[in-house]
């Protein structure tokens, strides 16, 4: 799992795909929110799971501890009986299971356990449960008919309102990934990415999870394509000086940390992420991004930003006061030296930091 100040993105299985492909990302999420994210071990990083394991394990281990009684020995551990296979766990001696290893794998996930419940204290958690591992059916649990990895609507609430239940403060947000041709029951109503099937053991396709990485991050689908009125990308394009306005009323422009309020994005002094959006695909040359802020009161610190890419690159910024503004406006020029996907224009706000939004603007310059 990666853990950060304000933030923790958590794997819950069902396999081992989600935390290896997390792992991975840390980077990738310390960019898009603005956090630096540490990589820690977790209980459900490296198991084989159920739909009904995942709920069960928060219903039945909230509040109470894993002892050695809790493990059940077969031909792998199991902390739920046919729900949750301790796939990585094997027996000390290599040949068979004994009451001391049940007793040393209840300490190791014991300790897990509370480093899971210790992020009762973080503001914000997103549970991300994938089944898009093609190792999945190569188990025996699957063989011999244990293992569903189906995800339906009443499966899915009952993992969000157990999670819900384990970590009563803060925000929980649940993100689904699945694999085409495994989704014919999947609910459509939680934050949702299809992989097409890759040739991976198990790890699963680096490129699909980079172009989910914002859907995981801020828990929206992908980037939209420009507006029909904006200039698409042509021989002529670099010789135009053009504009295009995205009012804070509109749905492209997202904020973590204020409120849409009458047309406006209203920042009332919580730290975070006050604007980002609106990802558009522009082509190569130079730009002058524009926030442009209400006739109101504005006071404290803020940092703008122009990001974009699947990677998420941070191309300009700059600091925001009161004192800087133009005619209201925060400014920032950049240069793209290619045609780029998923442009974002972001305001990182300090605690305290207080104004309202009104647009966004896209100039394009001749140079």
């Amino acid at each position: 799992m990666l853990v950060g100040q304000e933030t923790a993105i958590i794997p819950i299985g069902l396999s081992c795909q989600p935390a290896e492909q997390l792992r991975r990302l840390g980077g990738t999420f310390s960019r898009i929110l603005s956090e630096n994210f540490k990589y820690q071990s977790s209980i459900l990083n490296w198991i084989i799971c159920t739909p009904e394991g995942v709920a069960e394990f928060f219903e039945r281990y909230s509040s109470r501890e894993i002892c050695a009684e809790d493990i059940f020995c077969e031909r792998r551990p199991e902390l739920i009986r046919n729900k949750i296979w301790l796939l990585h766990e094997h027996p000390a001696d290599n040949q068979g299971y004994l009451s001391e290893d049940a007793e040393r794998v209840a300490k190791k996930f014991e300790y897990l356990r509370q480093k899971l419940f210790a992020l009762r204290k973080i503001r914000t958690r997103t549970f991300v449960i994938c089944q898009a591992d093609n190792n999945l059916t190569f188990h025996y649990m699957w063989e011999d008919g244990r293992m569903d990895y189906g995800f339906d609507r009443r499966r899915l609430n009952r993992i969000k309102a157990s999670i819900d239940e384990a970590f009563p403060s803060g925000r929980n947000r649940l993100v689904v990934i699945a694999l085409k041709g495994r989704t014919s029951k999947i609910d459509w109503s939680y934050p949702t990415a299809v992989f097409e099937p890759d040739n991976s053991e198990w790890g699963g396709d680096d490129a699909q999870w980079n172009e989910v990485a914002h859907l995981i991050a801020l828990g929206r689908n992908k980037f939209p394509l420009l507006p029909e009125s904006w200039p698409r990308p042509a021989l002529t394009i670099r010789n135009l000086q053009s504009v295009h306005s995205f009012t804070a009323a509109d749905e492209r422009l997202k904020t973590a940390v204020g409120q849409r309020i009458d047309g406006l994005i209203r920042l009332e002094g919580a730290g975070g992420g006050g604007l980002y959006g609106p990802y558009v695909r522009l082509p190569a040359g130079f730009y002058e991004m524009g926030i442009r802020f209400a006739a109101s009161e504005i006071r404290g610190a803020a940092r703008m930003d122009v990001a974009c890419g699947l990677d998420v690159s941070v191309r300009a910024a700059r600091p925001v006061l009161a004192s800087n503004l133009i005619d209201r406006e925060a400014k920032l020029r950049v240069a793209f030296e290619r045609d780029m996907i998923n442009v974002e224009v972001r305001l990182w706000c300090d605690d305290g930091f207080v104004g309202a939004i009104e647009s966004v603007a896209i100039k394009r310059l001749s140079s």
